[in-house]
């Protein structure tokens, strides 16, 4: 509705506050995710009010890691581990091909009960004893997936089309009630997790929208061990060491190049091939460029509303987030990043991040002989920020007075008023998330981590 808007911090020690119109700060991050990748957008809202425990009054998230996936309440942790899709295909590349859903089933079952038995292993050993209480209490894991990609091509299915969405549909919401299942089944036998209300939980929006009928009478009679149940985090190492897609994602390309940095290594860049298409062409009798059209499917030519059909099914029965990057065509434009902000909201998303290609962060995988130029940059909007008066409080709770104000072009430096450089005593600046001293002599850093 273009009006302002208050945006509101608050720590211990001090609260921030400044008011901004809304619909040039949403401008301002889809100039910021257009030109660097970053920040991708956090829906609290949806994290908060989908998934098990959202019945409970004390239970609220305010953050996620940073991939997303796991929103997480103070103190608490991942758990994490994934399941690949593409290995309980039968007669993979056929017309006849099968999943073998009672396979997937075990495995999953078998998995949540890893996760519980690393929690019991080492859940002492967090570093703070909130953390080791959180454990105790909520027992969260997160089973995600990877390899979706590669499920379709065996499957001989076209990623993100109609009868794609009609099988994950069916997929996910299996993998929820098998794991829910096995939740309760572990329930019975050793006891739920201490805060387990069934009416609370029976009666969320989450559980009602993906619990089976057989699922919730074991659930009511044993509770669940486990408060979180699945997460689908990118899995870009554990899916390479496969040979799979990351993740929910569609493939980057057929063939690409990764750029690998150590610390203790050159940089370095190799190139590869993903490795089911070219079964897939070698069961068809043809090139891996000779395949048809609906097997080409990639994450920069699938068409967005497909993608975003795509994350929604899954997030339907996903009870925490999941970690999922748009990759868009270098042609991209700050308005078709906004777009997607706000279906990836319509459709119920928990998170949204965009990575255009060539944009002025290197990404991790690219074309074969890609060009690197950005050929679309963007201008940098305006965004006009109420002057605001506001006290803060520091940890010694002594009051002090921040005045913010905003230059012509939109961006800061805030002096940071009646705060002076330890060091030299200059006024202190506040740019790029970081506190300097205005003093160019003076080395005078802080940086918040």
């Amino acid at each position: 509705n273009n009006e302002m808007w208050t945006m509101s911090f608050e720590t211990p020690y001090e609260t921030i506050e400044k008011r901004v119109n809304a619909r040039e700060l949403l401008k301002l991050v889809g100039y910021a995710a257009h030109t660097m990748g970053d920040p991708g957008v956090v829906f609290i809202d949806h994290m908060n009010d989908y998934h098990f425990l959202s019945e409970y009054d004390d239970v609220r998230f305010s953050a996620t890691n940073p991939c997303g996936e796991q929103p997480l309440m103070p103190h608490g942790s991942c758990n994490l581990g994934s399941v690949n899709l593409n290995a309980f295909v039968k007669d993979p590349f056929t017309d006849h091909a099968i999943y073998d859903f009672e396979r997937f089933d075990f495995v999953v079952s078998e998995m949540i009960g890893a996760l519980d038995d690393l929690l019991t292993m080492l859940g002492d050993r967090h570093a703070l004893p909130e953390q080791r209480e959180h454990v105790i209490q909520y027992r969260e894991v997160g089973l995600g997936v990877m390899g979706l990609a590669d499920l379709a091509l065996s499957m001989r299915l076209r990623y993100g089309s109609p009868e794609f969405i009609e099988f994950l549909d069916k997929l996910m919401r299996r993998m929820l009630n098998a794991a829910t299942k096995a939740s309760a089944l572990r329930a019975k036998e050793l006891g739920t997790f201490p805060r387990f209300d069934y009416d609370k939980v029976s009666s969320s929006r989450f559980y009602q929208t993906g619990i089976d009928p057989d699922t919730d009478a074991l659930v009511k009679a044993y509770g669940m061990r486990n408060s979180r149940l699945l997460s689908i985090a990118p899995t870009g190492s554990i899916s390479n060491i496969l040979g799979v897609s990351g993740g929910v994602e569609p493939f980057f390309q057929i063939n690409y190049t990764r750029r690998i940095v150590s610390m203790f290594e050159e940089e370095k860049t190799i190139t590869i091939w993903e490795k089911t298409p070219v079964a897939l062409a070698k069961a068809m009798g043809v090139k891996p460029e000779q395949l048809p059209e609906w097997a080409l499917v990639t994450s920069q030519n699938i068409p967005f509303m497909e993608r975003a059909h795509v994350q929604a099914t899954i997030q339907k029965y996903v009870d925490t987030a999941i970690s999922s990057t748009f990759d868009l065509h270098n042609s991209a434009s700050v308005d078709d990043v906004i777009n997607i902000y706000k279906t990836a909201w319509n459709l119920g998303f928990k998170g949204a991040t965009v990575f255009r290609d060539r944009c002025a962060k290197i990404g991790i995988l690219a074309g074969i002989n890609e060009n690197t130029e950005d050929l679309n940059p963007a201008t940098p909007p305006h965004l006009h920020v109420e002057e605001k008066w506001f006290n803060k409080k520091t940890k010694e709770t002594k009051e002090y007075i921040t005045h913010i104000s905003v230059s012509s072009s939109g961006h800061t430096p805030e002096k940071i008023e009646k705060e002076l450089c330890p060091l030299c005593g200059d006024v202190l600046v506040k740019k790029q998330g970081c506190i300097h001293c205005n003093n160019q002599e003076c080395d005078y850093e802080k940086c918040a981590i």
